[in-house]
């Protein structure tokens, strides 16, 4: 699961560099052609930004669709464990605060 997370966080800035790559390399030709043929660079820019934005909204869906997963199973586990919840938690806090302590 780790290892396909970080093929799809590789992929995904591999792509967002092309694209900036590629988008910059048409606005450098834009600035040099005539209005016509950079009116259709900045198009093609533009269209390949947009592709980016719709990448990270691809990615942005998955990773709130993936924390609403992680606080329901949360919620289901506090649900069916209250104490066993109330321990760790309470473990937790005087291992917080012996750590605060000692500063």
């Amino acid at each position: 699961m780790a290892n396909r997370k970080m093929t799809t966080e590789e992929e995904l800035l591999e792509h967002l560099r092309k694209t900036v790559q590629d988008a910059e390399e048409l606005l450098t030709q834009a600035s040099k052609a005539s209005n016509e043929k950079a009116d259709e660079l900045r198009s093609k820019a533009k269209d390949l930004l947009a592709s980016v934005q719709q990448s990270f909204d691809s990615g942005k869906e998955q990773v709130v669709e993936k924390a609403r997963e992680a606080a329901k199973a949360t919620d289901t586990y506090v649900s069916e464990n209250p104490w066993r919840t109330v321990g760790a938690v309470s473990v937790a806090a005087l291992l917080l605060g012996i750590i605060i302590g000692r500063k």
